[in-house]
């Protein structure tokens, strides 16, 4: 795989993500719960906002994963479309081999290499 290539999701970041998901969530509403409650009767900003925290974490870790996956297929669908041969026509000399493509007019030509030869004028362009 390509250095730049984006690494896929390991089994243990799943994992991790609902394990974090399972303990601050509910922790996270708890908390909410019992800062509302006598005899904290925090009914403000930090009630919500340490819920807001707690909840915010395994959400935002989770997203990330699921970017990450989604990056993962996107950049090996590319690789598919990159890589992919269109079908070529085969070769009107020896009728065995595919015909080569000149990058320049971006047209198949009508012979392979072996039958069109080193001389022919316009080989820097050719591909097969």
């Amino acid at each position: 795989m390509h250095e730049n290539a984006p690494k896929p999701v390991r089994p243990t970041q799943w994992l991790a993500w609902a394990a974090l998901q399972v303990w601050f969530t509910p922790f996270g509403i708890y908390a909410y719960w019992d800062m509302s409650r006598p005899p904290w009767n925090v009914r403000t900003n930090w009630a919500l906002g340490s819920a807001a925290v707690l909840i915010a974490i395994p959400t935002v870790y989770g997203l990330s994963l699921v970017q990450q996956a989604f990056a993962v297929r996107h950049y090996h669908e590319g690789l598919r479309e990159a890589y992919a041969r269109p079908l070529s026509p085969t070769c009107e000399g020896c009728k065995v081999r595919p015909c080569s493509w000149n990058t320049r007019t971006g047209e198949w030509m009508d012979t392979c290499s072996a039958c069109r030869g080193d001389e022919y004028f316009d080989n820097d362009h050719m591909i097969g």
